[in-house]
């Protein structure tokens, strides 16, 4: 791609002198600074509010977002080969960074794109469309089942969905359980917490930069929504992480909470986020179609799927009940 990420390079007024390509990130050494050229691909919708996105976070001048560039044109990417480019300062990446600091800045980044909106205005939607993917996740884990206990031998994948499938069912029941508690609880609010989303928050989207200060990177995804849903995306993704230690993800959830704090019993909807089944994807399409030579592959897969979300459930138990909860960060 170093031919390309030079071609790509002549349209923005830097002046490149070296270039370093790993995957789909290019590092630039230029006589005005480090930067990373990034190659990504989006659906056309998705690139129209790329770009809503970024005019909104160069207006604000989150000190949380790495910021883009622009060409020398005033364009925010470039596009080449159904690929687009853009270009960013360089940052390094976080060492042996605790998880609080990366809560801690996205809670900061959700603060400065805080807009609440009426509750009334999304109670129904959001109950509607939490009860229609329940039934839909439900089903789809019934009838795979249904089709697998009609075999007289069972796969090593096929074997071990039947051990979970109770699990992965009441998870999904959970998750549309935790929506309805939060809404009756939620009488007393009349407002809900609305932000700009990163999309896909992790350890990996987030840099530092040349100040010293934690910054997101790959905001593609970014969309507004309720901020519970990047929580819970972090969460995850940082539980997976330590999937072989013994963690308290509490603590994380604490850490963001005191630099953004929520709605009353709004834990009731991060738990709902956290038990949707986020992976449904990835742990039902193997079994509906796979080679024999991918068995042991998608199997391990699997595994680790219903390890981490063990991991999340037995680690949620632990929390305090969500007035507890309230209590505690007002004191």
């Amino acid at each position: 791609m170093k031919n390309k990420a030079m071609e790509i390079l002549a349209y923005y007024p830097i002046t490149p002198e070296e270039a370093e390509t790993n995957g789909n990130v290019t590092k630039v050494q230029a006589k005005e600074g480090t930067f990373a050229l990034k190659k990504t691909r989006l659906p056309p919708d998705y690139m129209e509010r790329f770009e809503q996105t970024l005019h909104y976070f160069e207006k604000e001048q989150l000190q949380t977002i790495t910021p883009v560039l622009r060409t020398k044109r005033g364009n925010w990417f470039v596009r080449k080969e159904n690929a687009l480019y853009y270009l960013m300062p360089w940052g390094a990446t976080p060492q042996k960074t605790p998880e609080t600091v990366y809560f801690k800045t996205l809670a900061l980044f959700h603060r400065q794109t805080n807009n609440p909106v009426l509750l009334e205005d999304r109670k129904d939607d959001i109950l509607a469309t939490k009860k229609r993917r329940t039934e839909e996740q439900i089903n789809t884990l019934e009838a795979i089942a249904d089709h697998i206990e009609q075999k007289r031998y069972f796969s090593p994948l096929e074997l071990n969905y039947l051990l979970h499938f109770p699990l992965l069912a009441n998870t999904a029941m959970n998750s549309a359980r935790y929506v309805e508690e939060w809404l009756l609880d939620q009488e007393e609010e009349a407002t809900m917490n609305e932000v700009y989303c990163h999309g896909s928050p992790t350890p990996d989207h987030i840099i530092v930069d040349g100040r010293g200060s934690h910054r997101f990177i790959n905001v593609e995804k970014a969309n507004i929504n309720h901020p519970h849903r990047d929580v819970a995306h972090l969460y995850r993704a940082c539980m997976e992480n330590r999937l072989a230690e013994r963690v308290t993800g509490y603590e994380w959830v604490y850490t963001y909470k005191e630099h953004f704090p929520t709605k009353r019993y709004d834990d009731y909807l991060l738990k709902s986020y956290l038990t949707s089944l986020p992976n449904f994807h990835v742990i039902i399409q193997p079994l509906t179609k796979r080679s024999p030579q991918e068995e042991p592959y998608v199997t391990a897969r699997f595994m680790r799927e219903m390890w981490l979300l063990e991991k999340m459930q037995e680690d949620m138990e632990r929390w305090p009940a969500p007035v507890e909860a309230r209590e505690a960060d007002s004191t």
